[in-house]
């Protein structure tokens, strides 16, 4: 039995962490599942194949990619000092067991590595580097670029909002207007309901469709979601958008044929206005969302980044992202714990307070 972490895309919601979770669940010998909805990962145990599950989840509406196994990092090297210094690291690390590839920059004294952490630590490869007469240091992580994904795609979400919110505010006015009673605004005879009704439908149709494109994504996870027996709120938000906008595009085809009375039947402002509102609702839900992630990254810099690894009676300092699953690790008094655990031996008081804030 394994347990495997899968990256969840296009998760926006409690409701869609659930319906991934209940999808993968029906699957035989999935013994456990959980989805986290804050870092959109799915985290499965059980003897089941990858292609299962990245099958289920996409049926269910979302993308997957499992987690790669190969990480990636990045050393400072020093005391290099030409072109065959840079290739002597280059081939040691190259022909080191569990490095995929290694890249060494002279001019930056860098080395770039993709390596299975399975089978080497990042401190065997700086020992070997050691031993070739350099010195090697880990180039620490910088967290400004997902930081600024994120904010990329806050002003994506934002700039879409701000359209949807105009064009359907516009189309809004322009068929509700006429229905103010003795405040009714009057149109030019060129667009209005009674002396010109189907160039008061173009006129609704062409500024819904910007609003339609905007929310198109409800349409493509909502019936996928519904064709595969967990719909979920996009669902409903497609299936009534769509009615109103049907309903309203026969309403225009019957004007065309000289049913005039349908210009006073048309929703295309209703299907206009729910996708605007929903959609600011998700750009508020993804702000919160990414408040909720910065702070948990805050928490996670408090972590060490090393930890003693007990391997063979010798303790040898590792990444804590190295760390697996039933490794050892050795806590000194003083120390922080560096990752989740069981005591294997010993007896110790621990400082909660960073967690439960008291």
């Amino acid at each position: 039995m394994t347990q495997k972490t899968y990256e969840i895309e296009g998760m926006t919601c409690a409701m869609c962490s659930q319906a991934v979770e209940d999808a993968i669940k029906k699957l035989p010998n999935v013994s456990s599942v959980e989805v986290n909805l804050v870092n959109n990962k799915a985290y499965v145990e059980g003897d089941i194949e990858d292609s299962e599950i990245i099958q289920t989840v996409r049926n269910a509406g979302y993308d997957v990619k499992e987690e790669v196994l190969s990480k990636h990092i990045e050393f400072n090297i020093t005391g290099m000092t030409c072109a065959m210094c840079a290739t002597t690291v280059e081939d040691t690390l190259a022909k080191s067991a569990g490095v995929e590839s290694a890249t060494v920059n002279l001019i930056m004294n860098t080395a770039s590595i993709n390596y299975n952490p399975k089978m080497i630590k990042s401190t065997e490869m700086i020992e070997r580097i050691q031993q070739q007469g350099y010195d090697a240091q880990i180039k620490q992580q910088d967290f400004s670029s997902s930081h600024q994904e994120v904010i990329e795609e806050n002003k994506k979400l934002k700039r879409e909002v701000i359209i949807a919110m105009i064009f359907g505010g516009l189309v809004m006015f322009f068929s509700m207007s006429q229905m103010l009673g003795p405040y009714s605004l009057k149109f030019p005879d060129f667009l209005s309901p009674d002396a010109s009704p189907l160039n008061f439908a173009l006129v609704q149709i062409i500024l819904t469709v910007p609003v339609v494109y905007l929310g198109r994504h409800f349409y493509t996870k909502g019936f996928k979601t519904l064709f595969n027996g967990a719909p979920n709120m996009d669902t409903l938000v497609a299936i009534g958008t769509l009615a109103a906008l049907l309903y309203s595009l026969y309403g225009t085809i019957q004007i065309a044929l000289g049913q005039h009375h349908f210009a006073h039947h048309l929703y295309f402002e209703s299907a206009a206005v729910i996708i605007a509102l929903i959609k600011f609702g998700k750009y508020l839900e993804h702000i919160s969302k990414g408040r909720t992630s910065q702070a948990i990254q805050a928490l996670l810099n408090l972590r060490p980044e090393t930890a003693m690894l007990v391997k063979d009676g010798e303790q040898i300092e590792v990444m804590v992202d190295e760390l697996q699953v039933g490794d050892v690790v050795a806590i000194k008094p003083g120390e922080s714990i560096p990752v989740d655990g069981t005591v294997v031996r010993g007896h110790s008081s621990v400082d909660e307070s960073m967690l439960t804030g008291e």
